[in-house]
């Protein structure tokens, strides 16, 4: 789950027990590093099966240089005078001016989105993937804009839908039935092509991206040798 840091960061807080929703009778949280250390702690305010908890944004800044930075929401409740803990994951990060969506990726693998849901499609990871892999330029071509900013743009796309495509076969429902109407699709997906295919699209945003020469190799040379006759 990512939040825009040094804003107000809203997380939806389930009670949970057993697969059951409960009521707790008391409730508190820290919010706490990836080193350990608490940022903010408080008691949860409303005490229902379901609350939302906000963390003002003076607490969701990021540390130093970093671009992305872990946070953990650590929740400690009361339910039948048992404790129980529930340990909930976020990412703060920098504003991205991804223009890639999930539903690019819903395309890309011809799926839909019952098959793929938008919270499973994770374009900031996929981003920050390449941005590791390519190094700065890849930063640089995404704010640039124009003709690099879209390769860079299609090149975090394609490697979410990469990332899908070893799922992709479980994802893929065989028939989709509506209210009044049934859709079959081809048993016969190659879904090993689909995965090729995606990662040449990525290489050729990649090379875009990074401005790298696409080198054809020469299969076969002509030549005109001299004629022994004439010379």
């Amino acid at each position: 789950m990512w939040h825009l840091a040094d804003q107000d960061t809203s997380l939806l807080i389930d009670y949970m027990v057993d697969g059951e929703f409960i009521v707790p009778t008391t409730a508190t949280y820290r919010v706490l590093t990836s080193a350990g250390t608490v940022v903010v702690s408080g008691s949860m305010p409303s005490l229902a099966s379901t609350e939302l908890i906000t963390i003002p944004a003076v607490y969701n800044s990021l540390t130093g240089d970093a671009e992305y930075e872990d946070r953990f929401f650590e929740l400690d409740f009361y339910h039948n005078s048992k404790p129980h803990r529930k340990l909930i994951p976020y990412h703060l990060v920098e504003f991205l001016p991804l223009t890639a969506t999930p539903a690019d990726v819903r395309s890309a693998l011809g799926l839909d989105v019952q098959e793929l849901p938008d919270q499973d499609v994770d374009l900031i990871r996929s981003y920050f993937a390449l941005r590791w892999q390519n190094g700065d330029v890849f930063k640089t071509a995404l704010l640039s804009g124009g003709q690099q900013g879209a390769a860079t743009n299609e090149a975090v796309m394609l490697k979410a839908a990469l990332t899908i495509c070893d799922s992709i076969s479980m994802r893929a429902l065989i028939v989709v039935r509506a209210e009044d109407s049934q859709v079959q699709r081809s048993t016969k997906i190659d879904f090993n092509q689909l995965a090729n295919r995606i990662s040449q699209r990525l290489a050729t945003a990649l090379d875009t991206v990074t401005q790298t020469a696409v080198v054809i190799p020469t299969l076969f040379a002509l030549s005109s040798p001299d004629d022994p006759f004439t010379g």
